[in-house]
């Protein structure tokens, strides 16, 4: 019996309502929260944040597009090629400042500013990609 190897098993359309929903909710629980509006603690408001944004941003990403076909397929594998290597890269380099600079606040990075800049070069890459289709 042969399989279909070449599939990536990604997530339904719904969970992208979702993800960009938890998104939202999750900004605007920190902006109650850091604002005073809600009773809680600045620094519990500030790891949910922390916590919470990446998975959305993850789920978002392995979630599928509503046409899905071979190439979309391509291009969201490429797309995943390239952050890599863009993070890659960026980890070296900051290492690199981080060496030359050892006291300046500008190279420290949080691994959750990370994260997020690493997703926003995904869907950066992936939706030019599609467009230039």
């Amino acid at each position: 019996m042969a399989t279909k190897q070449n599939e990536l098993r990604l997530l339904p359309f719904a969970f992208k309502k979702i993800a960009i929903g938890a998104i939202l909710l999750i900004g605007l629980f920190l902006l109650l929260a850091l604002s005073n509006i809600l009773p809680v603690n600045k620094d519990v408001a500030k790891t949910i944040f922390k916590i919470g944004v990446p998975l959305a941003l993850l789920v978002l990403t392995l979630t599928r597009n509503k046409v899905e076909d071979e190439l979309t397929l391509h291009i969201r594998v490429k797309a995943f090629a390239y952050t890599f290597v863009f993070g890659v890269i960026f980890v070296t380099l900051r290492t690199i400042a981080d060496t030359l600079f050892p006291d300046d606040s500008i190279t420290k990075m949080g691994l959750t500013d990370f994260l997020v800049l690493m997703f926003v070069d995904y869907f950066i890459n992936f939706y030019y990609m599609l467009r230039r289709r």
